[in-house]
């Protein structure tokens, strides 16, 4: 709010005002973040990195700046205008419209803040004791467990079969994270509009390999993670079970994911709400889970900027193959205002994937 009133001021003052007052804002905005994080270590809590304490109250700030001022100058403006077609004397310059209104943009802003209103942007106290809690801790391997006598995992799905073993694999998430329709990052990007061209070309390529493979049956869910698990958006769980005619294409498919993360680690997709109406994907590989099938791992990050602030979304993809069947269980979390996820983050988006391509081959077990 003193930052807010300061601009104002400054826009009436003489030349600089308004620069002396964003760096009285920029001062104030470093000695809260200052206090925070001396009163953090000295509870002994073990803060992260300074910087985090400075970056959300001048974010706040700057949303604060850019909604109130303009409308201040605005109405200053017009008031003048009106002042002096009807003959009367202009308002003083250290009057009123411009610091009152200002300052009542300014706790308005507050109060909209204050009653819950920006929670998807400005996050809830607490958000990250909740994101904390929410990991989840992979199960034990499955090398070792035994399975019921004639399970055949591999075996050929029907429809029906197919939507048996899904609902055995949900039964094990939580009920409370409901149904979506959200589609998943992989498989949906057209060929023709990804960029460059070799991508492009090892995309479709991969697409023309799955119709050879002729799927019997490619049935899916889709969850929604709430916000209150993964803060402050939620995520998306993809759990997806396709069946083919060859008994060997559980392999081919695994393989075939691995090649493509070689190939193609970046890649561009269009975006509409993007700035520039791009985004930019880029995928890693990582340690195959210990799952007791022929599987893969990867980590998938889209990155784009939405009227010049930052956008990023993480996830995980884990394919598991299984004789005629493959599993798929893939997660995406999108945050605003950041560029990268944090470790802790990533770590839990991929327990979460490898979770839940473990109760599908559970299921596939039983």
């Amino acid at each position: 709010m003193a930052l807010a009133l300061l601009l104002s001021l400054g826009a009436r003052g003489p030349d600089g005002g308004v620069a002396v007052a964003w760096l009285a804002g920029a001062g104030v905005t470093a000695v809260s973040g200052a206090v925070r994080y001396a009163g953090e270590v000295l509870a002994g809590r073990g803060p992260a990195h300074p910087l985090t304490f400075v970056q959300r109250p001048w974010w706040l700030l700057t949303a604060l700046v850019l909604f109130s001022f303009p409308a201040a100058v605005l109405v200053r403006d017009v008031v003048a205008a009106r002042r002096e077609r009807v003959g009367r004397p202009p308002v003083p310059r250290r009057a009123w419209p411009v610091p009152l209104a200002t300052l009542a943009g300014a706790v308005a802003l507050a109060c909209v803040v204050a009653l819950g209103w920006t929670v998807p942007v400005t996050g809830r106290q607490g958000d990250l004791a909740r994101f904390l809690a929410a990991r989840v801790d992979p199960a034990a391997a499955d090398g070792g467990r035994g399975r019921p006598a004639g399970a055949a995992p591999g075996r050929p799905l029907t429809r029906q079969g197919a939507d048996a073993v899904l609902a055995e694999a949900r039964r094990g998430l939580p009920s409370a994270w409901p149904p979506t329709r959200t589609a998943a990052w992989t498989g949906t990007d057209d060929p023709a509009t990804v960029r460059p061209k070799s991508c492009a070309d090892r995309f479709a390529a991969v697409r023309l390999a799955e119709d050879r493979r002729a799927a019997v049956t490619a049935r899916e869910v889709r969850l929604e993670v709430p916000a209150g698990v993964l803060p402050p958006l939620g995520a998306t769980l993809h759990l997806r079970l396709t069946s083919y005619p060859s008994a060997d294409a559980g392999k081919q498919v695994v393989a075939e994911a691995g090649d493509t993360v070689a190939a193609c680690p970046r890649w561009s997709v269009p975006s509409p709400l993007a700035d520039g109406g791009v985004a930019r994907r880029w995928v890693v590989a990582m340690p195959a889970p210990d799952l007791p099938h022929d599987s893969c791992r990867t980590r998938i990050t889209e990155s784009s900027s939405v009227a010049g602030l930052p956008v990023v979304a993480g996830g995980a993809l884990v394919v598991v193959g299984i004789g005629h069947n493959v599993a798929v269980a893939e997660i995406a979390y999108g945050l605003p205002f950041r560029d990268q996820l944090e470790p802790k983050e990533q770590a839990l988006l991929d327990d979460l994937a490898v979770v839940a391509a473990r109760l599908i081959v559970n299921a596939l077990d039983s």
